[in-house]
């Protein structure tokens, strides 16, 4: 009889282990939202938005701030890697 190998055993293991898991209760709650934009004048209005919420508790909250962008890129559809923070 062969003894298998510690490889194989782990493996083995670990798909036991994994088998008598149970699954997980998660759930992707998604709560709408709206989001007003106060300035400047052209884009101003309130817009409908969501929340993605992925756990306890549900909330609903306010967010207020400036939102910078590059003067070259006002629209935003550049590509996105030579905008990011740290890139050099």
């Amino acid at each position: 009889m062969k003894i298998p190998s510690s490889s194989s055993l782990g493996l083995f293991l670990g798909f036991l282990l994994l088998s008598l898991t149970p699954p997980s209760m998660a759930k992707f709650v998604v709560e709408k939202n709206s989001l007003r934009v106060t300035s400047p004048d052209s884009i101003k209005g309130t817009y409908d938005s969501a929340i993605g919420n992925f756990g306890i508790p549900q909330y609903s909250g306010i967010m207020a701030g400036n939102v910078v962008f590059r003067k070259d890129n006002q629209k935003g559809d550049e590509d996105a890697e030579r905008d990011a923070v740290g890139h050099r």
